[in-house]
């Protein structure tokens, strides 16, 4: 009983989806195709549903034609009318634009299907969230200027404020504005998987109630542009290679940009959705299954003439809340469709524009307030921001534009916080950091006393052009220190590097003009395989500057460099030689012991070679 009430639920709604859909695609001089455009809804209803119902790895998955999609269709759609106009009756624009789709199904399902064989769904996640965010703000508004479209002809913006403001146009789209408003507020108010289905039985029943007190008949509605042109006589469903031959290529070919953009945008959302399914249902999801999976199902609905389309995160989640996550839920809304598409799509015509124009707007209304308000609260400033750029990008020049202004801004703000990191882990001085060698106490002392001429930086992380110029700018600071003794070696610790760019390597480069221009030795411990071979190319190593020591780790470095420091300076010569005097005083507290009288104690003992002081 579950899988049948939610099953026929979700079946409802994917109707209801497949009429907005078309509507949004299907205006202007394409409204008389609408129930053309629906049956394509419908179809992408059912090969969804019944293939992802199936194989998909949540087996209460729901899947239909998505706005998300449909919104860009409806710019190329405005493009073709524009092109080829109303060309023998309209057909051309119908068979271009039935391409479209079809082109569109096809292209989204191979590039579902090859991220999942390749396993690449995670990398569409590297895509800055307030970039993701812009997008779908944009396409909230695409909705929004759809929804008027759908009840005017006309899109929203300032060259048909004019019109708009007419008094006929005003009775067209501000009862649909009214119904999309009080649509989502109960929906806000009431989250109830009927009431959708509600409102919009009460919107149809309020809108015929209407018309019978103002004795309007359906004729004269239909001639105020307040229902559906009928379908005409060409517009019946038929075989997608009867649509090739009337097609404008080269239409197509300059909307293939558009296309791109679509299915980004489409990647996008369905990835965002399976996230939220995972969330919501308390369940792991194999992210490149249902890539491949929806991938295959988009394929197969390019054929029909399908639009593209991807899981329903209501419809899923009802499943879930329903107790209904069983694979005979999705086979009973997908035979609801079928029933549908038998009757034939004519007969849902006779839903008023204001309510499929106000659910237009309510969908529209809906992501704009989730992506472009709400995000305000989750992101920080500068973020925020880049949503509100992408999506006034989006709007007012276009969605390709609007995705990559998104991608390089998000980029240059990830290059400017990152670069704000410590790539240094520690900064050491000789004075204080020793290798493991045990030193005779002068040897130790001494290093105590001149250890600030060497100065250790333990790096980590990604070095690129950012983190590389703070690293040159810090041991610039060291060099020019007036308070510290003269540096004459700078060990640059590599062990938890995991990576340079070529940018950073011209630092190392500097680097080595400091050494060879201030007289210090540029110390480089622990390269990975990688960083070694970079340094390699890039000539940086002991052979081709003395400057330039490379060591295996950094113990072997501090070593080096304090033999090196050991040799250059003042000691005594009795105590250099001589480490048993050193090694008495230690024992007697730092008096000084006579040596000669020591041995005194002790007798001298010879070993030949290869006889034993002391036998295991």
């Amino acid at each position: 009983m579950p899988a049948l009430v939610v099953g026929l639920t979700t079946g409802v709604l994917a109707v209801i989806r497949a009429v907005s859909v078309s509507a949004l695609v299907f205006a202007g001089e394409l409204e008389p195709f609408a129930a053309l455009g629906t049956s394509f809804g419908l179809i992408s209803a059912i090969v969804l549903g019944l293939v992802l119902a199936i194989v998909s790895g949540y087996p209460g998955t729901v899947a239909l034609a998505q706005v998300e999609p449909a919104a860009i269709l409806a710019l190329i759609a405005a493009a073709v009318i524009a092109a080829v106009g109303a060309e023998r009756g309209g057909e051309i624009a119908l068979a271009t634009m039935v391409v479209a789709i079809a082109l569109s199904s096809l292209l989204f399902g191979c590039t579902l299907f090859l991220l999942g064989v390749f396993r690449l769904g995670n990398l569409v996640r590297f895509i800055p969230y307030p970039v993701v965010a812009g997008f779908l703000a944009g396409v909230g508004w695409l909705l929004v200027r759809g929804s008027f479209t759908t009840m005017t002809s006309r899109p929203l913006g300032f060259d048909n404020l004019a019109f708009l403001a007419e008094p006929a146009s005003l009775w067209r789209w501000l009862p649909g504005i009214g119904f999309g408003l009080a649509l989502w507020f109960l929906h806000r108010r009431l989250r109830h998987f009927l009431v959708m289905p509600l409102v919009m039985a009460v919107g149809v029943a309020l809108f015929y109630a209407a018309s019978w007190i103002t004795d309007a008949t359906l004729d004269d509605l239909r001639a105020r542009g307040f229902l559906f042109e009928p379908s005409t006589s060409d517009a019946q469903w038929r075989s997608l290679l009867s649509f090739l031959q009337d097609a404008d290529w080269s239409v197509l070919w300059s909307e293939l940009p558009t296309a791109g953009t679509l299915i980004v945008i489409s990647v996008l959302a369905l990835l965002l959705f399976a996230g939220s399914i995972e969330v919501a249902t308390r369940r792991d999801i194999d992210l490149n299954r249902e890539l491949r999976v929806t991938g295959i199902a988009n394929m197969i609905g390019a054929i029909g003439g399908a639009f593209p389309g991807f899981h329903s995160l209501s419809g899923t989640i009802l499943t879930h809340r329903m107790g209904a996550p069983v694979r005979l839920t999705g086979l009973i809304g997908t035979l609801l469709c079928v029933a549908v598409l038998f009757l034939g799509a004519d007969s849902l015509l006779w839903l008023p524009k204001p309510v499929i124009g106000g659910l237009l707007f309510y969908l529209g209304l809906d992501f704009l307030l989730e992506w472009a308000y709400e995000t305000r609260f989750q992101l920080a400033g500068p973020d925020y921001v880049l949503v509100l750029v992408v999506l006034a990008i989006t709007g007012g020049v276009g969605m390709l534009e609007g995705l990559g202004a998104g991608i390089l801004i998000g980029v240059v703000l990830f290059v400017i916080n990152y670069s704000r990191t410590n790539v240094v882990r520690h900064s050491l001085s000789g004075a204080d950091f020793h290798s493991n060698v045990d030193r005779p106490e002068p040897q130790r002392m001494r290093l105590g006393k001149h250890g600030d001429a060497i100065h250790v930086l333990r790096l980590q992380g990604y070095i690129f052009f950012g983190t590389a110029n703070r690293l040159l700018a810090m041991v610039r600071e060291r060099l020019d220190d007036p308070t510290r003794p003269p540096a004459r070696f700078v060990i640059l610790d590599l062990a938890r590097v995991i990576g340079l760019d070529s940018s950073a390597m011209l630092g190392f480069v500097r680097m080595n003009q400091y050494a060879q221009d201030r007289g210090f030795h540029l110390v480089l411990t622990n390269p990975s395989p990688a960083i070694a071979d970079q340094l390699s190319r890039e000539r940086i190593g002991p052979e081709t500057s003395a400057h330039i020591h490379l060591f295996p780790d950094l113990d072997h470095a501090m070593e080096w460099c304090e033999d090196k420091l050991l040799e250059t300076e003042s000691a005594s010569e009795a105590d250099s030689r001589d480490p048993l005097a050193d090694q008495l005083r230690r024992i007697s507290g730092g008096t000084a012991v006579d040596i000669g009288n020591f041995l005194a104690y002790v007798e001298p003992f010879e070993v030949k070679s290869g006889e034993y002081l002391i036998r295991q």
